[in-house]
């Protein structure tokens, strides 16, 4: 679980990468491109490998509302 929760951070953290870096130097596109699919990807990557474990944010099984 732990392992999860640091790759959603560091995706997290290349998403919003470009708009700290950018006032002070100006990224290209390619790079900016480049920080925000990796950060996504990593982030989807954390997601599925949650869901596959059962656990997640909320541990307990919930009901469907009807």
């Amino acid at each position: 679980m732990k392992k999860e929760r640091i790759l959603l951070a560091i995706g997290l953290l290349l998403v919003t990468a470009h708009y700290f870096i950018d006032p002070f130097y100006p990224l290209p596109d390619f790079f900016k491109g480049l920080l925000t699919g990796t950060g996504l990807g990593l982030e989807i990557i954390a997601l599925i490998k949650m869901r596959k474990k059962g656990g997640g944010i909320c541990s307990k099984k919930q009901e469907p509302i009807v």
